[in-house]
C-alpha cells in the first residue's frame, strides 16, 4: 500500500485519508480486534450491554432513560474510540514520516524510521482500547492510562510495528505488482484486495505472539516485564481457548506421539497454544484491516477535492 502515484496530498489530506481508512477498517473489524483481545488477556469476551443512561459527549447529550436499552453485540465495539483517534494519528504519521525518509534512507530505512515516530502513539492508544475491552476501565481511569504507557509495552508494540509496516509499506505493494504481471487481466481493486487479505493474514499469524505479550503486559494490574510476559502467557490457568489453532496442534502432537513421544514436545506444544492464543481472530481482523487500508489508499485519493491536494 503506497502512495499514490498520480495524487500527492498535502498533510490536510493525508489526515482526511488516514481518517478515512481508519474509520473504515476499525469499522469493520474491530469486533475480531476485541474477541482477540480478550483471549490473550483472558476476560470474557464481551457482548450485549445494557444501556441506562444516553450519553453522546460531542452532542452535548446525557441523560437518563426511561426504559433500559439494551443493544446485542455492542460490546464488541468497546475501545472504538480510542483506537479510531490514535490509527488516525498515528497512520498519518507513519505515512508522512514513510514519504520524507524513502529517498535518503531508502524503503527498509524509512520503514524504520516510520515505526518509530508511530509506535509511542499506537502503543498508548492500543493500551487504552485494551482495557476497555478486557476491564471495566473507563478513559476517565488513570490507571487504564499508567497501564497503556508502559515502556515495555511500548518495546513490543515497536517489535509488532516493524513487521506491519513492513507488510504495509514494502510486501503488499510488491505483491500487488506481482498480481498484476502475472495476471494482466486481473481488475487493480482486486489485486489490492487479494495482496492486502494475503500479506495481512500472514503478518497477523507472524505477530500473533509479540501481540499477546503486548496485551497482557497492558492489561495486567502488576507492571510485567517482556520475560514475566511471557511466563505468565506460557503458565496455568490456560487463557481462553483458540478452538480453530488448538484443534490444529492437536492434530500435530497426534502425528508427533505416533514416532516419538516426550514429555518436553508435549510442554513446547501447550507453551505454544498459549502464545497464539487470539490467533485465529487476529488473522482474520488483519486480513480485512490491511484489504481495507490498501483499497482506500489506492482509491480514494483520486476522488478528494483539489484544496487537499499538494499538485494541484
Amino acid at each position: 500500500m503506497s502512495s499514490n502515484d498520480q495524487i500527492q496530498l498535502n498533510p490536510a489530506g493525508q489526515v482526511a485519508l488516514t481518517g478515512a481508512a481508519s474509520f473504515a477498517t476499525n469499522g469493520i473489524s474491530h469486533p475480531l480486534c476485541t474477541i482477540q483481545t480478550c483471549l490473550q488477556a483472558r476476560s470474557p469476551i464481551p457482548g450485549t450491554t445494557t444501556y441506562h443512561r444516553l450519553r453522546i459527549p460531542f452532542l452535548g447529550i446525557n441523560r437518563q432513560l426511561d426504559r433500559p436499552m439494551r443493544i446485542p453485540f455492542i460490546g464488541l465495539f468497546r475501545g472504538f474510540t480510542a483506537i479510531y483517534a490514535v490509527d488516525t494519528a498515528s497512520f498519518a504519521m507513519a505515512y508522512v514520516t514513510n514519504d520524507l525518509f524513502k529517498k535518503h534512507l531508502g524503503p527498509i530505512g524509512s520503514i524504520f524510521a516510520a515505526s518509530a515516530v508511530s509506535t509511542p502513539f499506537i502503543a498508548i492508544g492500543e493500551g487504552a482500547m485494551q482495557n476497555r475491552q478486557a476491564s471495566n476501565l473507563t478513559y476517565r481511569d488513570r490507571e487504564l492510562w499508567r497501564r497503556s504507557a508502559r515502556a515495555a509495552g511500548m518495546l513490543a508494540t515497536m517489535k509488532r510495528e516493524l513487521i506491519w509496516n513492513l507488510g504495509i509499506f514494502y510486501v503488499t505493494p510488491k505483491m500487488a505488482d506481482e498480481l498484476r504481471r502475472r495476471r494482466p487481466d486481473l481488475p487493480p481493486c482486486a489485486s489490492q484486495m487479494l495482496s492486502g487479505i494475503a500479506t495481512g493474514s500472514l503478518i497477523g499469524l507472524m505477530t500473533t505472539p509479540v501481540s499477546g505479550i503486548k496485551t497482557m503486559i497492558q492489561t495486567s494490574k502488576e507492571n510485567l516485564s517482556i520475560r514475566q510476559a511471557i511466563r505468565k502467557i506460557t503458565s496455568p490457568p490456560e487463557p481462553l481457548p483458540d478452538r480453530v489453532f488448538v484443534r490444529a496442534m492437536t492434530k500435530l502432537q497426534k502425528m508427533y506421539d505416533q514416532t516419538n513421544p516426550q514429555e518436553n514436545y508435549l510442554k513446547m506444544l501447550r507453551s505454544t497454544e498459549r502464545l497464539f492464543a487470539g490467533a485465529t481472530p487476529r488473522v482474520g481482523y488483519l486480513g480485512i484491516s490491511m484489504c481495507v487500508m490498501n483499497l482506500v489508499y489506492q482509491n480514494l485519493p483520486n476522488r478528494m477535492p483539489d484544496v487537499l491536494k499538494r499538485n494541484v
